[in-house]
């Protein structure tokens, strides 16, 4: 059984999606730990995103979970490409594994987005990146000035019942 960690954010009906995202979630996967959300402007000038990170364990493959992550994202309307995203799931982490082909393990956004890496650290900040060797709450001290100021992180609530 692995730790799997997954980054979940929306810019079109944003609360809506994510707990549409939550709902689906354990229902293939069981138990839910949800990181705090936070909302950070688009890239691309669309709505500002709600992002939160999801954990959960499973015995599944990385090719398994990112395929039932891509079925969640479809059941939500998900289209790739465009400013407004339904749906964004992202396989983070799996464990220690390590690995380049898709899906990549560990995720680069952990290391590059303050909207990926803060609600990360904040779930699990005791979990080893498993390329780098630190913590993700020590990762995130020493990389939070550099990319919060590239992207802005304001904390929302946002209520995920069972």
């Amino acid at each position: 059984m692995a730790a799997v960690y997954v980054g979940v954010g929306s810019n079109h009906q944003r609360r809506e999606m994510l707990r549409f995202a939550a709902q689906q979630c354990r229902a293939q996967f069981g138990s839910l730990r949800i990181a705090p959300v936070y909302e950070s402007p688009s890239r691309n000038g669309g709505a500002p995103y709600l992002n939160t990170v999801f954990g959960f364990d499973s015995t599944a493959t990385p090719e398994q979970l990112h395929q039932q992550l891509r079925s969640i994202e479809a059941g939500a309307g998900r289209t790739r490409g465009g400013p407004a995203c339904a749906l964004d799931l992202d396989l983070l982490l799996v464990g220690d594994i390590v690995r380049e082909e898709s899906p990549q393990l560990p995720r680069a956004d952990i290391l590059r987005d303050a909207f990926v890496l803060r609600p990360l650290a904040e779930l699990a900040p005791t979990i080893v990146h498993p390329q780098l060797g630190d913590a993700l709450g020590v990762l995130w001290h020493r990389l939070e000035p550099e990319i919060s100021a590239q992207c802005p992180l304001k904390r929302t609530d946002i209520s995920f019942s069972q």
